[in-house]
């Protein structure tokens, strides 16, 4: 039987209520990080509520069924209610996709929901948005996408809480 393999995780006390997200990291930022900044990423689900364990534990799941793989920049566009935040949309993926409708899934069979809105499931645009305290990013490389950050956020602070690597063949 695989077990999940972590980067790390922070410790495990209940913050029942509290606001959690996955993510894909595509800046370098350690488990136990945390800023008022959000670091560069593409969000695989957006914010919601639950149980800590249930959170670590889906995304660990999930990863243990992805092998790391690529993934490729696509046009520029402007996101948000105002249409005032760049973003380089992502070209689409299957994998991304896949990823994204297996939490989904998992967090479903755990009771946990997502508040519905136009970008999850179907309308998933993966998209990476340029802050002006972001990193620099090579649009003409491949992105390895090798990992699903857990994130926590709590008023202004967001915390990479856990990120599991990928590879079903561990």
């Amino acid at each position: 039987m695989l077990t999940p393999r972590m980067v790390a995780t922070v410790s495990a006390k209940n913050n029942n209520g509290e606001r959690y997200y996955y993510a894909f990291l595509t800046e370098e930022r350690s488990v136990g990080d945390e800023s008022k900044r959000t670091p560069q990423h593409i969000t695989l689900i957006p914010p919601f509520i639950a149980d800590k364990k249930d959170v670590i534990e889906v995304a660990a799941q999930t990863a243990l069924e992805y092998d790391p793989f690529n993934i490729e920049a696509g046009e520029r566009a402007m996101f948000g209610p105002e249409k005032d935040i760049p973003v380089i949309i992502i070209k689409p993926n299957e994998l991304l996709h896949a990823i994204h409708m297996a939490l989904l899934k998992k967090l479903e069979d755990r009771n946990i929901a997502i508040q519905p809105n136009r970008f999850i499931g179907d309308g998933f645009i993966p998209h990476i948005a340029l802050k002006p305290y972001h990193p620099d990013l090579d649009e003409t490389r491949p992105i390895t996408v090798d990992h699903i950050a857990v994130m926590h956020k709590y008023k202004s602070v967001k915390t990479v809480l856990a990120k599991n690597v990928l590879g079903k063949t561990r």
